[in-house]
């Protein structure tokens, strides 16, 4: 289908070229070098960050979606990465001890600690 695989996920336009002035005067007002320096990382697409921040009933912003495919993208990783990382533990868990220990693990409950 054309999908390539590459670990980045695709461009968004650029919010500065597809804005109106007061979207734009308040995503200005947010102090995201601030946000990036306390997190440690600069991204390199400022609209992911624009749609990490963008609830759903904020309908202003019309270029990016609300954060929540960005929610779900990251439910996926997360879900892989500890799949992976059980999956691979020396203790040999059965199937079931598995999705148990999968499933306690990325329970919103566990991150709210």
């Amino acid at each position: 289908d054309g999908t390539e695989m590459t670990g980045e996920l695709p461009p968004l336009p650029s919010p500065v070229d597809y804005l109106n002035p007061s979207i734009l005067s308040t995503i200005q007002s947010y102090d995201f070098d601030r946000f990036e320096q306390l997190i440690g990382y600069r991204f390199h697409q400022r609209a992911y960050l624009i749609q990490a921040f963008t609830h759903a009933s904020y309908s202003y912003n019309t270029i990016t979606d609300c954060y929540q495919r960005l929610e779900f993208l990251g439910d996926a990783v997360l879900d892989y990465v500890i799949t992976r990382y059980l999956y691979e533990h020396p203790k040999r868990h059965s199937p079931g001890e598995l999705t148990d220990l999968r499933s306690a693990l990325v329970n919103n409950n566990i991150f709210a600690y």
